[in-house]
């Protein structure tokens, strides 16, 4: 008898976070007895009666549709990335340990450009921060991905004016945290991803070909700008915990 065919090529959805600490995720936060899930629930900030530093009971309350994943996954407790945010990107994209040989290799493949020979489409919506020896954004190169959106620079104010994006780029405005008109970025790279796999895996139609989304988000990396009306809804009398969650 014939073989039965072989499943079709998974698609990939890559969401980093950037400088997001072990202790930030509740997930892990409940794996560490005696880190910051274990401080005394009833803690006061000065001058905010009942706004708590640190409860227990509130651990999944920041992080619950990551909590959520992880319960239904797989939670890496041996994974280690490096102690800046660029070289643990470069890291990832390009499979090499940055201590022992540079993750900025040209004769080395990043994933993207490995996915698009399997005959994968990519797409990659978010922080680049940095440029190839070649002169190129990272994740911009000739044959890399197909489709995106690039963020340059380090750090940047979280909102975006409608001048912002430019071929593909977009300008940084580093520390204006006193704007908070126009849209928020990560609101802007979510939205780009999602028109992606719209675009790529149409419901109710069959999927031409596998998708690869690489989705690096500037958040929480500062200048620790959280979205006030996320914030509000999150604490709404808790002041001195909407600065603790944009931090």
């Amino acid at each position: 008898p014939a073989s039965p065919p072989p499943p079709p090529p998974p698609n990939f959805v890559v969401i980093l976070a950037d400088d997001l600490g072990l202790g930030d995720v509740g997930a892990f936060r409940e794996l560490y007895p005696g880190g910051p899930a274990d401080l005394p629930p009833s803690e006061e900030h000065a001058g905010y009666p009942g706004a708590r530093l640190a409860d227990p009971q509130l651990a999944h309350r920041y992080t619950p549709n990551i909590d959520q994943l992880a319960k239904a996954g797989v939670r890496f407790t041996r994974a280690y990335a490096t102690a800046w945010c660029a070289p643990s990107r470069q890291m990832l994209l390009s499979g090499l340990w940055p201590n022992r040989r540079s993750a900025y290799d040209l004769a080395q493949p990043w994933f993207g450009k490995q996915l698009r020979a399997e005959g994968y489409v990519t797409g990659f919506y978010g922080k680049a921060h940095g440029a190839r020896p070649n002169g190129k954004v990272v994740g911009e190169a000739e044959g890399e991905f197909d489709d995106g959106l690039f963020l340059e620079t380090g750090m940047t104010d979280y909102y975006m004016r409608p001048t912002d994006v430019l071929r593909g780029r977009v300008k940084s405005r580093a520390f204006e945290q006193s704007f908070d008109g126009g849209e928020y970025i990560t609101d802007v790279f979510t939205e780009h991803a999602v028109g992606f796999i719209r675009r790529h895996a149409p419901l109710g139609a069959a999927q031409p070909a596998p998708f690869a989304l690489y989705l690096p988000y500037t958040a929480p990396h500062t200048p620790l700008h959280g979205k006030p009306a996320d914030l509000r809804a999150l604490f709404p009398t808790e002041y001195a915990s909407r600065t603790d969650a944009s931090i």
